[in-house]
C-alpha cells in the first residue's frame, strides 16, 4: 500500500530534492559566474556584497 502512494505522491527524499532543485540551479549559476574570478576580484565583489547580504539578513529577520 505504502509503495502505490508513494508512487502517486512521491517519497519525502524526492520531495525534498525537488524542494530544493531551484537553489542547486541558482548556485551552479553562480559558481560559473564567480568561479572564473581570480582571487582579487573576489575580495572586491565580497566587498560589493557585505551591504547587500546585511540588508537582506535584517530584512528577513523583521519578517521574523
Amino acid at each position: 500500500m505504502l509503495g502505490v502512494l508513494n508512487k502517486i505522491f512521491g517519497s519525502k527524499h524526492e520531495k525534498d530534492v525537488r524542494a530544493l532543485r531551484p537553489f542547486v540551479d541558482e548556485i551552479n549559476v553562480l559558481y560559473e559566474k564567480y568561479g572564473k574570478l581570480s582571487d582579487d576580484e573576489l575580495r572586491a565583489k565580497t566587498g560589493e556584497s557585505a551591504p547587500r547580504i546585511q540588508e537582506a539578513l535584517r530584512r528577513r529577520m523583521r519578517r521574523l
